[in-house]
């Protein structure tokens, strides 16, 4: 249900996962919650079409920024409203004084420029050089605009760049934007740690 692309296909998903749900007893209490939690609640904008392109629809990131301040400025220890204060001018003084620079741009993959490279002009049905339909099977499967940028494919609406945007983009000549904001996890730095410290159990 979160990939649906459109209203009218998530109430059909949602319809069926909700039947599919009653079959089993076990799942009686959890259909009820859900229900109520996440289908009639102020918690519904869920959908990847309910919100912006690219845009998270969870707090990951912001739980693995505080995880950093935990570990690098507080110890995972309390403290008071004092103590907030000063790890608070630590931050903004280290920050001041960093030399690097937040990465807003979206990095596009390798793998998602070879996929975009399978895409010849028969894959498509141009409705104008800045719009077409990604053809599969002889049907419009995708609705795909270069100006202003959009898919109507999950991946664009998760990621705001898919292999559609980038095909269409190169059988135009036009550039895709590469300056917008990035949302991908990045690895951290270094070989990844083959033991554990000395004294962990």
């Amino acid at each position: 249900m979160h990939y649906s692309t459109s209203l009218e296909n998530f109430e059909i998903l949602k319809e069926e996962v909700l039947a599919r749900w009653s079959l089993y007893p076990d799942l009686i209490d959890f259909k009820l919650y859900f229900t109520n939690q996440w289908l009639q609640s102020q918690w519904s904008n869920w959908k990847l079409f309910d919100r912006p392109y690219g845009f998270s629809t969870t707090n990951n990131s912001t739980e693995s920024f505080n995880k950093i301040i935990k570990l690098i400025y507080t110890g995972y220890e309390r403290g008071c409203i004092h103590d907030a204060c000063l790890v608070v001018e630590k931050m903004l003084t280290d920050l001041s004084r960093s030399q690097d620079n937040f990465d807003l741009t979206i990095k596009i993959s390798s793998g998602l420029l070879k996929d975009s490279d399978k895409l010849k002009l028969e894959d498509f049905s141009f409705i104008n050089l800045n719009a077409a339909y990604r053809v599969a099977n002889s049907l419009n499967k995708y609705y795909v605009q270069t100006n202003p940028k959009f898919c109507s494919c999950s991946k664009f609406l998760e990621f705001a760049v898919c292999k559609h945007y980038i095909a269409l983009c190169r059988l135009t000549n036009q550039k895709y934007e590469e300056k917008d904001r990035e949302f991908v996890f990045a690895k951290k730095r270094g070989r990844p740690a083959k033991s554990k410290n000395a004294l962990a159990k």
